[in-house]
């Protein structure tokens, strides 16, 4: 009998509910067991809404059982008995444990390899025995947090369909002027990527404006006169974003590579924007030691550093770009970015906006993997580079099924995002 996943997790709340567990275990000859208070999974208000005081600091010394780890408990490809749960449970009691959270995992899809008898996911036997693991989680006072699907897949499954499955938030990026609302603004906005996928199945959430920032043109800005300690023939690749050939720094060794390099005009740097760190730092990701410094330099001959921060750890799902906020000057004749990198470093793209951009959003929004940078939090720039949120103007009822806006757009630069 195979029975529907919410069947499964009402069993377990079940279990852990039940009264008649130590009946269950005298039954089973347990009677000489005693049942243990199960650990609560919060703090009491109390102790949330207390102020912290010197109490706090006695009690971390010697803290409730409430604070101990738990331990994460596979139930891998069905290689499980009762007696190997029941053996399993009680020695992570002895050793203090709170609890465990059970991860139902599929050994490489298939069956475990040596085993004759297996335990079919989600069959009669499989729903017995994490009942057991259940009953025996409240006889041994362990709290019991269960993953919600087998596999690596978090929330998903079989029974999953499209709709119902994770989704995560892309957009798109327009920008368009207006003269004013007689003349409006007709305009198709892009289908946010990736998307064009079927099984992705894309659904619009908003629409939303607002006035352009000054320096945000959204193109980057092309490095002229470059010169550096290393030979490189894809400067112009590097810095659009897609250099084919890497540029390679090996470990510094005390003197930090370089690059210098002019912006035409009076163009000023607001951002870096780098690979991921798994690409920067290959399989290093975890301890890049890298340290990353921007100089702005003036005619006079005089330095300002407008950044100077380190790649900051990374993991091995971290597949966005890195952006470092600099601070704002004005009147640079030149530009030198120095790498003090103690592993070897590699760059496909390394790009300079003119835009302002917050300090590694990417992590902040938590659309990686990657921890915050360790340096300066926040770049100095000037208020008209910044968005307002008073200036954001949800025009969502403007754009139709296809794409295509129509809106009385107020005179001035508009950037408009198609959200999905």
């Amino acid at each position: 009998m195979n029975l529907p996943l919410r069947s499964i997790i009402l069993t377990a709340i079940a279990a852990l509910l039940s009264p008649d567990v130590s009946a269950e275990a005298a039954a089973a000859g347990q009677d000489d067991r005693i049942q243990k208070e199960i650990v609560p999974v919060v703090p009491p208000m109390s102790v949330q809404t207390d102020p912290f005081s010197q109490k706090d600091a006695d009690l971390f010394k010697t803290p409730a059982k409430l604070y101990y780890p738990e331990s994460w408990f596979h139930v891998i490809g069905g290689n499980i008995t009762s007696e190997g749960l029941t053996a399993d449970l009680e020695a992570l009691a002895e050793a203090g444990f709170s609890g465990i959270h059970l991860f139902h995992g599929q050994f490489r899809g298939g069956p475990w390899p040596g085993l004759d008898h297996q335990v079919k996911f989600m069959g009669e036997e499989w729903n017995e025995l994490f009942h057991h693991i259940g009953t025996e989680c409240e006889r041994l006072g362990l709290r019991l947090t269960m993953q919600g699907c087998p596999g690596w897949s978090t929330a998903g499954g079989p029974w999953n369909t499209p709709e119902l499955g994770m989704r995560d938030v892309v957009y798109s990026r327009t920008d368009v002027h207006s003269e004013g609302p007689s003349t409006g603004v007709e305009v198709q906005l892009a289908v946010p990527q990736p998307s064009s996928e079927e099984w992705r199945d894309y659904r619009d959430v908003a629409v939303l404006a607002f006035p352009t920032p000054e320096g945000d043109t959204g193109k980057f800005l092309e490095p002229e006169n470059i010169t550096s300690d290393v030979e490189y023939a894809g400067w112009n690749s590097l810095f659009s974003g897609g250099a084919e050939e890497p540029l390679k720094f090996a470990p510094y060794g005390g003197n930090p590579h370089w690059i210098e390099f002019t912006l035409p005009g009076s163009a000023v740097i607001r951002s870096v924007v780098f690979d991921p760190v798994t690409t920067v730092s290959g399989r290093l990701y975890g301890v890049p030691g890298a340290g990353i410094k921007l100089e702005a330099i003036f005619p006079d001959g005089s330095r300002t550093t407008v950044l100077d921060n380190r790649i900051p750890l990374s993991g091995w799902q971290d597949d966005k770009t890195l952006t470092f906020a600099c601070d704002e000057v004005e009147g640079a004749s030149a530009y030198r970015m120095t790498f003090s990198n103690e592993n070897e470093m590699t760059l496909k793209s390394l790009r300079f906006f003119s835009a302002a951009r917050k300090n590694s959003w990417e992590s902040e929004a938590s659309w990686t993997l990657r921890s915050f940078t360790e340096g300066p939090t926040e770049g100095i720039s000037s208020p008209g580079t910044m968005l307002h949120l008073d200036g954001i103007v949800d025009i969502s009822g403007n754009m139709d099924a296809d794409g295509n806006l129509s809106w009385d757009a107020p005179a001035g630069d508009w950037t408009i995002l198609r959200f999905g």
